[in-house]
């Protein structure tokens, strides 16, 4: 083994002088050197100042994502001057591409400080990063001390919410009375469990009140500065207000950083501050407004809707609201708010009669055992008349549609299977002008019974979408036929589960409707054309000729979670058509130029499901280069995908390109160096 000495110049002959001018130099030379400086966080971005039970350097929330300056305050001189130089920005070991300042010595005509920028991607993730940056003197660098930079995302407790408040043991047993408020003018002492997980030094509880978390009020604020010290606010007179009722009391934990959790559990209190209920007001049935219950006023909603109005003196959550219509009364409804809604469902307001009949229609407020009324004010007459076309509905409540009425059979001109249409069935030659429908009749027709088709929420006009019954069709044969005009259905688009049904209506009678089930036809009469995919950051051999361009090793980038990948561009479209569609991606690799013969191992498959904003703008599909890419070296790749868009397949066109992977030899690509592709 031998040990490299450095080499000394001979002093032997050189004067004394000369000699120790020499042997100084050396020592300077020799002599050890600190690294450069470590960056700052600019004044726009400042990290927070240390606690002594948290973590150094910590980022605020405000700055995480967002585009950071970072100061570089000094730089140590050289002797000699024009000797040209820069600073590089590093974060977590990687170079930042475009954090980048050059000079030229003396440093002392640099405008320190130098700001670089960091963007805002590289602040997203918790954890502890080295801010660094590289200075370069000539083709020499050395590496500065690093600035440790800390981003902590997790709210105190866990990220999960904290326990109920504690409130004086008689307002857990009784709520917040008048009586309380007037023994105890401060308010309310409320105290929030200091257990949680993760406290530190800088937390600040947020305390509401209110009905609901939208309607809440700020109790107050508390920041801890003193571990040892209990976590109180009092909710006071005047933010208890005058509202009754159930009431809710939650608090938010965030710590220093602004890393906010989610509610608290909510402590249920009750408010008691009035007396009893005065003032009631007469009762009301929105749907009689023009004189009248009728078939679909007592199926819609549930049944039928009866209002209470405003009263004096209520107590939310403990008034119940209790009706009664034609003498049957109703589950009690709790009083929580202006208007409240009572229903009754659709077997009371018939109550074995169809009508026409007129009922008698009241209610009560009942409070704890007591009940509170005002019948010469509250007691109204309802007019109802529930006589509908067709047969019963079977369904208990009845709905909105029918399923004793039979459904439509649609039948296209040019395709054989019911209930299925193609665009031979819309095309141009008159014979397809228009699509047949037909639809059974039940044994209950009579004369006038109109029926009238609809093709989604479209109504079929006449002549081909209405008919009226004349009384006399045989039940057992006749069929009702319809015809829908070519544009109608063109217009309503395709839909593997397209709704078409119809209505039946007495208009002689009255004006009640019934509606059979909707039948879904598989409808596929306009063609399906979705954005192709395509690779992007190619080599361009020729760049006014996209097919000789191809993936090489400046193709790939890098990504946080799946390493160096691929990049794959879907563009976006105005009609959205993507949005929320789950996509399945096919990468593959091929030994020939005809992509018949597939490289094992090269197949590579997944998901995405865009959002509106990347289905309207565009959105990058990525491929992992490992093992993929290697793989095929310099053959062949492609990549395409399929959804489902209103129940039809609709796959995209496949981009094609060739492959270089070649960077010696057999050697395949090195570690991605960030260098774009330079035609």
């Amino acid at each position: 083994m031998s040990t490299k000495k450095k080499s000394q110049p001979s002093t032997q002959s050189l004067a004394p002088a000369e000699k120790a001018r020499l042997e100084a130099r050396l020592a300077v030379l020799d002599s050890p050197k600190a690294d450069p400086i470590a960056p700052v966080m600019n004044a726009l971005n400042p990290l927070l100042g240390d606690e002594p039970d948290d973590d150094p350097n910590q980022l605020h929330s405000r700055y995480r994502g967002q585009l950071l300056k970072v100061d570089i305050n000094s730089i140590e001189p050289i002797d000699d001057d024009g000797i040209n130089g820069f600073v590089q920005l590093y974060w977590n070991g990687q170079s930042i591409l475009g954090s980048r300042y050059n000079f030229t010595s003396p440093v002392t005509t640099i405008p320190f400080p130098i700001t670089l920028d960091l963007p805002g991607n590289y602040t997203l993730s918790p954890g502890t990063y080295p801010l660094t940056y590289r200075l370069h003197w000539g083709p020499n660098g050395v590496g500065s001390v690093p600035l440790m930079v800390n981003i902590d995302t997790l709210p105190p407790n866990g990220g999960s919410s904290g326990p109920e408040v504690i409130l004086p043991p008689q307002v857990e047993s009784e709520g917040i009375t008048k009586e309380y408020l007037d023994a105890h003018p401060e308010g309310v002492l409320v105290t929030i469990p200091s257990t949680y997980g993760d406290a530190k030094l800088g937390d600040q509880i947020e305390v509401h009140y209110g009905t609901s978390i939208p309607d809440s009020i700020v109790v107050g604020i508390f920041t801890r500065t003193d571990m040892a010290d209990p976590i109180e606010v009092f909710l006071t007179r005047a933010l208890i207000g005058t509202a009754e009722g159930p009431h809710y009391i939650f608090y938010y934990l965030s710590d220093r950083k602004g890393n906010k959790g989610p509610e608290s559990d909510f402590k249920r209190v009750g408010v008691t501050l009035t007396t009893r209920p005065t003032n009631l007001k007469v009762t009301v049935v929105p749907e009689a407004a023009d004189g009248l219950i009728d078939y679909e006023d007592a199926i819609s909603s549930g049944g039928v809707l009866v209002r209470l109005d405003a009263y004096d003196s209520p107590q939310f959550g403990q008034d119940k609201f209790v009706v009664s219509w034609d003498n049957i009364t109703q589950p009690e409804v709790d009083i929580v708010g202006f208007p409240t809604f009572a229903t009754v469902p659709f077997v009371d307001v018939k109550n074995g009669n169809d009508g026409p009949d007129t009922v008698d229609v009241d209610y009560v407020i009942r409070r704890g055992g007591n009940t509170y009324s005002n019948p010469p004010v509250t007691l109204i007459e309802v007019d109802k008349d529930l006589r509908k076309p067709g047969p019963p509905n079977p369904e208990d409540p009845p709905g909105e549609q029918n399923p004793a009425l039979a459904q439509v059979v649609v039948q296209g001109r040019a395709t054989t299977v019911p209930d299925k249409l193609t665009a031979a069935d819309v095309g141009p030659d008159p014979a397809y002008d228009f699509v047949d429908a037909e639809v059974a009749i039940y044994p209950e027709r009579k004369a006038g019974d109109h029926f009238q088709l609809y093709w989604r929420d479209v109504a079929v006009p006449p002549p081909g979408g209405v008919y009226d019954l004349l009384g006399t069709e045989d039940p057992l044969t006749f069929k009702v036929p319809f015809e829908v005009p070519r544009a109608i259905v063109l217009a309503g688009l395709n839909d593997s589960k397209f709704p078409v049904n119809y209505s039946i209506s007495h208009p002689s009678v009255n004006g009640n409707v019934d509606y059979a089930v909707p039948k879904e036809v598989d409808v596929l009469v306009v063609p399906i054309t979705v954005p192709d995919p395509a690779f992007q950051n190619l080599y361009e051999f020729d760049p006014s000729d996209r097919d000789t361009w191809i993936v090489a090793c400046c193709s790939r980038r890098n990504d946080t979670i799946l390493g160096e990948v691929i990049e794959v561009l879907v563009p976006g479209e105005p009609t959205a058509s993507l949005a929320d569609k789950t996509l399945d991606f096919t990468f593959q690799g091929w030994s020939d130029a005809a992509g018949s013969l597939p490289i094992t191992g090269t197949r590579y498959t997944n998901t995405f499901t865009p959002t509106t904003e990347q289905a309207t703008n565009g959105f990058i599909f990525k491929v992992p280069y490992e093992p993929y890419l290697r793989l095929i070296a310099d053959k062949y790749c492609s990549i395409k995908y399929e959804t489902v868009i209103n129940g039809h397949p609709a796959p995209s066109n496949e981009d094609f390109k060739e492959v270089f992977m070649i960077i010696n030899g057999t050697e395949t690509c090195r570690t991605f160096d960030g260098v774009p592709c330079i035609s």
